[in-house]
């Protein structure tokens, strides 16, 4: 008999609340099904989702990321309220779980130094570290899943979704749904699978960086601000719209391939 198993992405933004996403609610929830999604977790910048539970067949988690000193980010699981921006990890961690909810980095090693320098003091008042952010290099997943395990915190994954085609590309691979009640239970005995299609972006990412490097240098520093500002804005729209169309080109549906891509 097959094993069943729920997969879920732990990292998505919508266009409605997260200035930088430039996919929908709806387009998202789309592609979650379209890739054999059980559930997502909405987790807009500095904005909580508080919207249905399940939308077309698909799980919503309710969450956040806040921005935390040292402009680090905190991802909050089944939390209802906003936090205030800018708090220490401490102050924003208590906030999220007097709500009940559970308090995960995000993508760590963003702030490399920070993260060094602060971890003793930090990962043991969590209750995850995003270990599987299909954004960050392999080396980087490697170390986070280590330091995880040597202090005894969560292991979790998302895609870091702003746009819908990257949707699914990092999960959680878990044998219950996920409620507020199994969370940590569940996460602890679930596979972080990424796929191997997010090289595509990744690599573009950089290409488009190196880009807007070069534009930016063209402007003097007595340049107009704001037409320098407009011209990146839509400069980074139109990697975000070429990158999506390229992306939902990439068909898969976790239920019915295997999923041995990345296995941390």
């Amino acid at each position: 008999m097959k094993k069943e198993y729920y997969f879920y992405d732990l990292h998505c933004h919508t266009k409605e609340l997260s200035g930088c996403a430039a996919s929908s609610l709806k387009s998202v929830i789309r592609m979650a099904k379209k890739r054999g999604l059980d559930g997502i977790a909405i987790t807009d910048h500095n904005k909580v989702y508080q919207g249905p539970c399940q939308i077309d067949g698909i799980d919503i988690i309710p969450g956040t990321e806040v921005t935390v000193e040292g402009k680090c980010h905190l991802l909050g699981y089944f939390v209802k309220e906003g936090m205030e921006k800018g708090k220490s990890f401490q102050e924003t961690i208590g906030d999220i779980h007097r709500q009940g909810g559970f308090a995960v980095w995000a993508h760590p090693m963003r702030k490399r130094s920070f993260f060094e320098e602060n971890k003793e003091r930090i990962i043991p008042l969590l209750d995850g570290m995003e270990v599987g952010n299909a954004m960050e290099d392999d080396q980087k997943k490697e170390e986070l899943s280590k330091e995880a395990e040597r202090i005894g915190v969560l292991k979790t994954a998302g895609t870091d979704a702003h746009i819908a085609g990257t949707v699914g590309m990092g999960v959680v691979r878990t044998k219950e749904k996920i409620t507020r009640e199994n969370f940590q239970r569940v996460i602890q005995e679930g596979d972080i699978l990424i796929r191997e299609e997010i090289k595509y972006l990744r690599e573009s990412k950089e290409r488009w960086r190196g880009l807007m490097e070069r534009v930016e240098k063209t402007f003097r520093a007595d340049s107009n601000r704001f037409l320098k500002n407009v011209f990146l804005k839509v400069f980074l729209r139109n990697h975000l719209r070429i990158s999506n169309l390229k992306l939902q080109k990439f068909d898969f549906h976790y239920k019915r391939e295997g999923v041995d891509k990345v296995n941390l």
